[in-house]
């Protein structure tokens, strides 16, 4: 009886011709993915070499640009002034440029401090024209404010008590003639009473940035706690300029007022420093106004400002100490010699 089930000889015969199949359909399917790669290969550089330089510069990514370094800008050259300390007799001066306060010359410490005197009636009159719109408005000057003033000797505008000024009136009263009635009748118009003015004049000088000022009261009397730096009051003289109307009282070389009771002709101001003769000194410079001060301890000042070459300035001097045979305005004098010694680029 025969065995039909394969030798093991066959079988491993036929195991080895089924290994050679596979590895030949293998090596045959290499064969076709490599033709296949290289076909695509080949499509695909001529596609490229087909398409336009335009085309392929589109696709390529924009370089990022270095960045341009901004130019320097060039300083520019500031005012001079050729003067020596000792040129002026000033104890303080501050000489700047009235549209950002860059100094230009100085004598002395800006921050020290000093007493204001009359230059207080700037911020007197700054104070008041927040809360006194209408300057045709009248007010009555009430006749206990004038006792106190006569016996600090203070300067008067004219007026007299029981009269009604407007307060286009007091202004130029405040700050021509520096008249210490008008002052307190600005304040009184304005508070009702001195001490609440008082408290708004350190308020606005704190809005202001004055941080070495403190006032005590409206004309600038002197008192231990009513001081100032030289470098505030230019502060607050930017201020004033700001302002169209008090520019323009600290500018007029004389004002007359209207009919007063005791006045039917009016009274009438000339300005502290534009009405004095020492002003035909002035030579390549405009002096446009501003206000004086004197006491005793603060000597004599002045907060001034001028055009020069159609630039402005401002000037603060304070402590200006004449003999007492002198009569010379040497606040005055300072100015013109300060003004006179600038030098525009």
């Amino acid at each position: 009886m025969s065995n039909s089930r394969p030798s093991l000889r066959s079988r491993q015969a036929a195991r080895r011709r089924a290994r050679r199949r596979r590895m030949i359909v293998r090596c045959a399917g290499v064969v076709v993915c490599a033709g296949l790669l290289a076909v695509a290969g080949w499509k695909i550089a001529g596609a490229i070499s087909d398409t336009p330089a335009s085309a392929l510069a589109a696709v390529q990514p924009t370089p990022t640009p270095a960045p341009t370094p901004a130019p320097t800008a060039t300083p520019e050259p500031l005012p001079v002034v050729s003067l020596a300390a000792e040129d002026i007799s000033s104890n303080y001066a501050l000489l700047a440029r009235a549209s950002d306060g860059t100094v230009i010359w100085s004598k002395g410490e800006p921050t020290d401090t000093v007493w204001p005197a009359s230059i207080t009636k700037v911020l007197t009159a700054l104070v008041a024209l927040e809360h006194l719109p209408d300057l045709d408005a009248t007010y009555t000057l009430p006749l206990e404010i004038y006792q106190p003033l006569i016996d600090q000797n203070a300067s008067m505008a004219g007026f007299w008590a029981g009269e009604s000024p407007t307060i286009r009136d007091l202004l130029y009263g405040t700050l021509l003639p520096s008249g210490a009635e008008a002052a307190t009748g600005l304040a009184l118009a304005a508070a009702g009473d001195a001490a609440t003015f008082v408290e708004w004049m350190n308020q606005k000088a704190a809005e202001l940035g004055m941080t070495g000022s403190h006032f005590a009261n409206v004309w600038g009397i002197y008192l231990e706690d009513h001081y100032s730096t030289p470098a505030d009051l230019l502060l607050l003289m930017q201020a004033a300029l700001q302002n169209e109307t008090l520019r323009a009282a600290m500018s007029a070389p004389v004002y007359t007022t209207g009919p007063l009771s005791a006045h039917p002709e009016g009274v009438t101001m000339l300005h502290s420093v534009l009405s004095r003769e020492e002003m035909g000194q002035t030579q390549g410079f405009l002096l446009e106004g501003g206000k004086t001060g004197f006491t005793d301890e603060a000597g004599l000042c002045l907060a001034s400002f001028a055009q020069k070459d159609g630039e402005e300035f401002i000037l603060i001097t304070t402590g200006a100490m004449a003999a007492e045979d002198d009569n010379r305005p040497l606040h005055l004098l300072d100015a013109i010699t300060i003004y006179g010694s600038l030098q525009i680029p």
